[in-house]
């Protein structure tokens, strides 16, 4: 717009209106590439505060899928043993003495914190330690 009524001046110079309009076009013009920029901007902010909060909430989803597999690593040995030994079938251990149910109750923790050294082998810290996560924020 601004070249078009600068090729008009250029063809009539008496005509005096025409500088204070080409000015207003140029200022418009400027104007809304600055309004352009601005609102890209404004998007471009919106988007990261969005992706940062999204990322916050992965890592929540991460950390309570942990703490969900470190349960189920505990005490899915100790539900699968007392399960085998709670049936009511003939084995042969019904008169064993009771520290022999100390023993597999002891041999279950054992397999569950195995199974738990396992599961968190190459875990970082910080997903365990929440409070690490939310000191670091």
């Amino acid at each position: 717009m601004h070249s078009s009524l600068q090729s008009a001046r250029d063809a009539d110079h008496a005509d005096q209106g025409l500088i204070g309009v080409r000015d207003t076009a140029g200022d418009v013009v400027r104007s809304l590439e600055l309004l352009c920029t601005d609102a890209k901007n404004a998007l471009d902010y919106d988007i990261a505060k969005s992706t940062e909060e999204q990322a916050v909430l992965g890592e929540e989803a991460v950390r309570s899928g942990l703490r969900l597999n470190i349960l189920v690593a505990i005490f899915l040995p100790l539900t699968t043993l007392s399960g085998m030994f709670g049936m009511n079938v003939t084995t042969g251990l019904e008169g064993a003495p009771a520290w022999f149910a100390w023993a597999i109750f002891a041999l279950g923790v054992g397999i569950g914190l195995f199974v738990r050294g396992w599961v968190m082998r190459g875990v970082r810290p910080e997903l365990v330690n929440p409070r690490e996560v939310a000191r670091r924020l």
